[in-house]
């Protein structure tokens, strides 16, 4: 069990098994859409503050790159800064499924047509940022239930192993 633990911990170091790993936990069904989710928050966010500051859409694209800490996601944003130095739009390059959610593709590309990406892109954090919270608390709601069958039966083994002990050593007494 040691060596299954160490042998994950050695893998999600390992950058081209973490991409792997970042890229299955979008996959996820719950957890994945908050992941998703915060993506799309961490993206938005850090895009519109850079872009109100005046910093050009590629560098704030690498910036933004290094924000994520999914692998997945940061290599999306790195193909879509290089969209943007080939002369292709934003947009098309981030509506990637299983990426950042649908919602981000459509509204940079009413940024990109308006003029107003700064604008937009507050309103994706906005709206990402409530949604945010709540796939949080659906995923708390789903994860109480489990945690509780899990140290019940941490404490229902304890109890049988206790049991267990006792009767063996009052049966050869």
């Amino acid at each position: 069990s040691v060596s299954v633990v160490l042998a994950g911990i050695l893998s999600y170091l390992w950058p081209p098994s973490r991409f792997q790993i970042d890229r299955f936990a979008l996959r996820i069904p719950l957890v994945g859409n908050v992941l998703r989710v915060a993506g799309t928050v961490t993206f938005a966010s850090s895009l519109e503050s850079m872009l109100s500051s005046g910093i050009t859409v590629v560098e704030a694209l690498r910036t933004v790159e290094q924000l994520h800490y999914n692998r997945y996601l940061a290599s999306r944003v790195a193909a879509a800064r290089e969209a943007v130095i080939a002369g292709d739009g934003l947009a098309p390059s981030l509506a990637q499924k299983h990426a950042f959610t649908p919602m981000l593709a459509s509204m940079v590309a009413v940024g990109e047509d308006t003029g107003r990406m700064d604008e937009v892109l507050q309103r994706v954090t906005d709206f990402h940022e409530e949604q945010l919270q709540l796939a949080i608390q659906r995923l708390s709601k789903f994860i109480e239930p489990l945690t509780v069958i899990f140290v019940g039966g941490i404490v229902g083994f304890v109890y049988m192993s206790f049991f267990l002990a006792l009767f063996a050593t009052s049966g050869s007494v």
